[in-house]
């Protein structure tokens, strides 16, 4: 059989599947544990509970344009509790809005720590504050949230594992969410 002429072209090809997506996961057996034991509620339910932490202004950080986020939340989702949303407000606040949530829904800055991954963080707190409060992946590690369901990461660096050494550890933010009990996380690099 004669070899196919566009072999050796399609072999040295740059496009493939892993360039337009990253495959979901589950990063340890105790995240799957920890997902399956979760009551899926159907999402048209109204037993729903959402925390919609967003951040406006970060100190020394560009603008989000998050008011255009909750804007758009606030349209998709109908009988969205005002309290629900969480604007520029501290880490106490919107740890004891997870404990009730099923959905969480993070508009702020993220960050990653390549020296300590568990200093990896989201970025919350006040517009008036001077220094921004840390979120870290240390913060969140204990908690184990069982009304948890879906969490979208809408901030940089959810997804990153920047240190080399631990790439296999699958230690960062969005796997932290999985832990936490959310079965669903979407996060980014």
């Amino acid at each position: 059989m004669p070899p196919d002429s566009n072999y050796s072209e399609k072999r040295h090809s740059t496009e493939y599947t892993g360039i337009y997506v990253i495959s979901s996961y589950s990063p340890t057996i105790k995240a799957l544990s920890i997902a399956r034991k979760t009551d899926i509620i159907p999402l048209h339910s109204q037993e729903h509970h959402f925390a919609i932490p967003a951040m406006r202004k970060t100190v020394h950080m560009s603008d989000l344009g998050v008011d255009n986020e909750i804007s758009t939340i606030r349209r998709s989702i109908k009988d969205l509790e005002e309290d629900s949303i969480l604007v520029n407000q501290g880490k106490e606040p919107v740890m004891g809005s997870l404990e009730a949530c099923a959905i969480a829904h993070f508009a702020c800055h993220g960050i990653s720590d390549a020296q300590n991954p568990s200093n990896s963080a989201l970025l919350l707190g006040t517009e008036s504050a001077s220094k921004a409060e840390r979120l870290t992946i240390a913060d969140l590690a204990n908690e184990s949230l069982y009304k948890a369901q879906i969490a979208y990461l809408s901030a940089c660096s959810t997804a990153q594992s920047p240190d080399l050494d631990l790439a296999n550890e699958m230690i960062h933010i969005a796997s932290t969410f999985q832990l936490m009990g959310f079965s669903h996380v979407i996060g980014t690099l």
